[in-house]
């Protein structure tokens, strides 16, 4: 079976936001500080993001 995934640039700032916020929260060993996470969501609403989709989650016990 061939996975399919699609690169595509984002601009709606709540989308932005949304994807950072779900990224970020997976990996609280890098951003486990609140207030910095906070506004690094924030900050995204207005920077350039692209996305992956398609992409099927891999659960840990996979890898």
């Amino acid at each position: 079976m061939k996975n399919e995934i699609a690169i595509q640039q984002v601009y709606d700032g709540d989308e932005k936001a949304q994807i950072v916020s779900d990224v970020l929260s997976d990996l609280p060993e890098w951003f486990g500080l609140p207030d910095s996470t906070k506004e690094y969501i924030e900050d995204s609403r207005t920077l350039l993001l692209w996305a992956a989709s398609g992409i099927r989650k891999i659960c840990k016990d996979q890898l």
